[in-house]
């Protein structure tokens, strides 16, 4: 609509589209070490095809910080030139100045380590409109996957206040915001919800809206685990996720949190590399054991443990894994039914082979440690 206006001719009562025939832009930054910060310059000229018209654009702006809190300060200078048609002829300049501040300040230490923020805006223009916004936001919830900020502004100019409060849950299935907003003219009420579902050969998996590029995590029966950086992603049931934002063509490592797991179950490797092309849904498996965790100590039939680097199999297991014992006869296997045998073996010969007969308490929890001979 913008567009459609800067093109309305006063003395012709016709809209002309506008096509840019030339940009010039310049930009200078520099970094600042005594007063830290970043001091920016920069100047934009523009004019159309068909059109006298013209626009440049010139800026200063300086940001920076101290102690954690965040400040920046502008000045845009504007000018817009046209033809003027009529009885008067000639060009019609359009001049304003705006000057911007703005300032943010973290606030974790009262919310209890959550990211918070309190920020302040003001906006003045050359005419004298002012406009001023005052904001506090921030997450909360274990993975701060639950948005929320209140803000209170005020215009100049019978623009008059305005106000508003909106909270964005982003759960493991879809994503949940509801908003209120006020000024002088109305009072407004928004929510929605909104996910994604993807179908794949073990199923359909529920997700959070759905990106451009994004990975479907697979990690089977390890139920509700988190994906590090990513706001309330966590796998279903059945252990499948969506990571719903990937950035195409770069390296992207998706990482499962271990601290996430459950107690019988363990992960080979917890991140997996994928590098998408745009638009893509990549796969990243990972290699799950489900079962009791035991560091087992063993002992042969004379008491002496077993030797080191002796290697220990669970012939029970869907895909049979070997571990290795380390010092003192001790070895950490995963994966363990509540009872079971395992083989022990050292060398070729019969005396290095031998059998464990094993059962774990049912209601342990965690690593167990437990004491076996090996006959």
């Amino acid at each position: 609509m913008q567009d459609v206006l800067n093109t309305w001719r006063d003395g012709r009562r016709y809209v002309m589209p506008e096509r840019r025939r030339n940009r010039a832009e310049l930009t200078v930054s520099q970094n600042l070490f005594q007063i830290p910060g970043n001091l920016a310059l920069s100047a934009i000229v523009e004019d159309y095809w068909g059109t006298r018209k013209r626009m440049e654009s010139y800026s200063a702006s300086y940001n920076g910080s101290y102690k954690g809190i965040s400040f920046g300060l502008s000045y845009s200078y504007n000018i817009h030139s046209a033809e003027r048609y009529g009885q008067r002829s000639g060009r019609t300049y359009d001049r304003d100045g705006l000057f911007a501040l703005t300032m943010s300040i973290p606030l974790e230490k009262l919310f209890g380590g959550h990211p918070t923020y309190a920020s302040y805006m003001m906006n003045t223009s050359k005419q004298g409109n002012t406009t001023q916004n005052l904001s506090l936001g921030g997450t909360l919830l274990t993975d701060n996957n639950l948005s929320w900020s209140v803000m209170q502004g005020y215009g100049s100019q019978g623009q008059g206040s305005n106000s508003g409060i909106n909270a964005d849950w982003r759960a493991s299935y879809a994503e949940t915001l509801i908003g209120y907003a006020r000024d002088r003219y109305s009072e407004r009420v928004n929510y929605g919800l909104q996910g994604g579902i993807v179908a794949h050969r073990n199923g359909l998996t529920f997700s959070q809206p759905l990106g451009e590029t994004m990975a479907l995590i697979a990690a089977p029966g390890a139920q509700n685990v988190a994906v590090l950086g990513q706001s309330g992603v966590k796998t279903d049931r059945f252990g499948y996720t969506v990571v719903p934002y990937l950035s195409p063509y770069r390296k992207n490592d998706l990482t499962l949190n271990t601290e996430t797991l459950a107690d019988d179950a363990e992960l080979a490797l917890a991140t997996q590399t994928v590098i998408p092309t745009r638009g893509a849904l990549v796969k990243a498996s990972y290699e799950t054991s489900l079962g009791k965790r035991v560091l087992m100590t063993l002992r042969k039939r004379h008491g002496a443990s077993v030797p080191f680097g002796a290697m220990v199999i669970d012939p029970a297991s869907p895909t049979p894994k070997s571990f290795i014992v380390g010092d003192g006869g001790q070895v950490y296997l995963t994966g363990l039914k509540d009872a079971g045998q395992l083989e022990v073996s050292w060398s070729h010969d019969p005396d290095g082979r031998c059998r464990v007969n094993y059962s774990l308490t049912q209601s342990a929890s965690g690593i167990i440690n437990l004491y076996a001979q090996c006959l």
